[in-house]
């Protein structure tokens, strides 16, 4: 009987490892395989990234600086920018814009130091241009420019700007290209509604 009955169980086990979709962790080896990224488009899943952190003392904001924290793309930037509308990366057509982009930047203790983030400059067609809410064309870069010394380099690759603090006994940061697949932070800004820029309920 007792043979039977592990023989039984034995059998049940063995179905439900090859025959039922696994909803929690298992110990049969081949209940779930990792399909190569890119290959398999059938059945696609939402790969959805949460923060959570249930330590003693965590608070919202606390676990919202952790979020912040989390180090991006500039395309990764270009695609968050488009949660509001007519956001993009920042702009710096002015030292005064990038001092203040840069304080902003030193006031947010998401960023540490050396500063290094992506803003809207990027190079195309020949120009080093800023971008623009949708719809808009981009604007090709003027009179100002904040160039780290030897930057812009020549390449074919490095085709995107980020702000860099190349030094810590400075608070200055400048411009420097990059490639665009590379981790960093980055900041976008929005258009603020006044009596000049009317925003309705939908553009908030």
């Amino acid at each position: 009987m007792t043979s039977k009955k592990f023989l039984l169980s034995f059998l049940i086990g063995f179905i439900l490892c090859l025959g039922i979709p696994v909803i929690q962790a298992s110990n049969c080896k081949d209940s779930y395989v990792d399909r190569v990224c890119g290959e398999d488009q059938t059945n696609l899943w939402l790969d959805i990234v949460c923060v959570v952190d249930n330590s003693v003392g965590m608070t919202n904001a606390g676990l919202a600086s952790v979020a912040a924290s989390i180090s991006s793309l500039f395309v990764d930037g270009q695609q968050l920018r488009n949660h509001w509308n007519k956001a993009h990366l920042v702009n710096e057509y002015t030292q005064t814009k990038h001092d203040y982009v840069l304080q902003v930047v030193r006031n947010n203790t998401a960023f540490k130091q050396p500063y290094t983030y992506f803003i809207g400059l990027s190079y195309v067609n020949g120009n080093w241009q800023w971008e623009q809410p949708d719809g808009m064309d981009p604007i090709v870069v003027q009179n100002w420019s904040d160039w780290n010394p030897g930057f812009p380099t020549a390449s074919s690759t490095a085709t995107v700007g980020v702000n860099v603090q190349t030094s810590p006994s400075s608070m200055s940061t400048g411009w420097q290209n990059t490639r665009k697949d590379l981790a960093s932070m980055y900041v976008c800004e929005v258009a603020s509604c006044d009596s000049t820029n009317y925003c309705t309920a939908e553009d908030i």
